[in-house]
């Protein structure tokens, strides 16, 4: 499927759908035109019916300003790709934007599951923007047109041959199912808890799960909840459910509200570790760049991008509160397990955030606000130790074996 505005695009489109058909792929084009302009290509999709497919007539798209019509035709093309993908109608998505170009393709593109192959050639991946508005958790190629997108030029044409060989390359690899047969464990990971993840990762696939890891990034955590959801997944690792603490402290790696929900709410066994909830990130950017309200707390700048922001214990009991409501709410078996000689990389004798009082002030209130049916396990173990991991994994084993044998 290749997603364009063929009243701006025509030139490109027709270029890259020849290059797609040169490689011996059919295409299915959908016109997301918002203007009154018609192209003399002639759409497998038109831009009435997307609108139509948006609940309004094109009509009514002409007529709106920007905004209202995008919202129309976003609509549409969401509608549209979900029902046509249903059908089985392609096997890939490809789509050419400018800003809102680039907005309508890659909505459409979210509702595809992820490694349904995706590739988005637009103005807005320039490396200034966030991408987070087009990619949502899915596994979209972004790649940037360098120039506007207006005809084929000596410079464009490369990057629309790079992307649509890149697509067929992708369409033409012998596919080879990864076997259902195992149970999958999902399993929150930072790099300052590697190390327990890896570990606890062998002695899980010993006992034949699979692990998959997600980065607790916000787009990392809100992925995982939607694969949980989705049945994905019959055990759960939140070994760094940090984006808990992000989402009260400073968003900017939140993964939302819901985050931690999907497993509660189907009842899937999970381990729970405060991995990383001691912080959060600050504003990113060189020293200079941090908040000035941060200026007093303790700090660590990982690289230009990353800053660190250690809580304070008035944020600990807010984060405590969240997390164990998170916990009580499960209506499947879970565990707390704490480690004792810290819950971060930096949190140990030696290094920046080692705060042995916040420590026992954020595990006395995550006690105290568990259910009494929640058990609590204490290690006395820092959670950057392989033990560690290799101690949750059992015991998620055990909670997993007191789940079949109920079944």
């Amino acid at each position: 499927m290749l997603i364009a505005t063929l009243d701006t695009k025509e030139e490109v489109v027709e270029y890259i759908k020849g290059r797609l058909q040169e490689r011996g792929k059919s295409v299915l084009l959908l016109d997301c035109s918002m203007g009154e302009r018609r192209s003399q290509l002639v759409p497998d999709v038109t831009r009435e019916e997307i609108a139509r497919w948006g609940g309004r007539d094109f009509g009514e798209v002409t007529s709106s300003d920007q905004f209202q019509a995008g919202r129309i035709m976003i609509e549409g093309v969401k509608r549209t790709v979900a029902s046509l993908f249903a059908e089985k109608k392609f096997r890939a998505a490809l789509g050419i934007g400018g800003s809102n170009g680039t907005l309508v393709a890659t909505a459409g593109m979210r509702e595809l599951p992820v490694g349904v192959p995706k590739v988005m050639i637009s103005a807005m991946a320039c490396g200034n923007a966030e991408f987070g508005p087009y990619v949502g958790t899915k596994d979209i190629i972004m790649v940037p047109s360098v120039a506007d997108i207006l005809g084929v030029n000596p410079i464009s044409k490369t990057i629309f041959d790079n992307a649509a060989g890149a697509l067929v390359g992708m369409l033409d690899q012998v596919e080879k199912p990864c076997p259902l047969d195992q149970g999958q464990i999902a399993l929150s990971m930072l790099g300052q808890t590697t190390p327990a993840g890896m570990a606890g990762r062998a002695v899980l696939e010993k006992q034949g799960y699979r692990v998959v890891a997600f980065h607790p990034n916000g787009v990392g955590g809100a992925a995982m909840e939607e694969f949980i959801g989705e049945g994905a997944f019959s055990g759960v690792w939140e070994l760094t459910p940090h984006e808990v603490a992000d989402e009260l402290l400073s968003k900017i790696h939140s993964a939302g509200p819901d985050r931690m929900k999907q497993a509660g709410l189907l009842g899937i066994p999970q381990v729970v570790v405060p991995g990383c909830i001691d912080f959060f990130y600050g504003t990113p950017g060189v020293p200079h760049g941090l908040a000035s309200r941060y200026r007093d707390r303790q700090t660590y700048m990982i690289n230009s991008e990353i800053i660190l922001v250690k809580i304070t214990p008035e944020e600990a009991f807010r984060v405590a509160e969240v997390l164990a409501q998170k916990m009580n709410q499960s209506t499947g078996p879970v565990t707390l397990v704490i480690p004792l000689k810290g819950i971060s990389r930096y949190d140990r004798p030696g290094y920046p955030f080692h705060n042995p009082d916040l420590d026992a002030v954020l595990f006395r209130e995550l006690k105290k606000s568990l259910s009494p049916r929640v058990p609590v396990v204490e290690l006395g173990a820092h959670i950057s130790e392989p033990e560690f991991g290799e101690a949750c994994a059992c015991l998620l084993l055990d909670l997993l074996k007191e789940r079949k044998t109920e079944n």
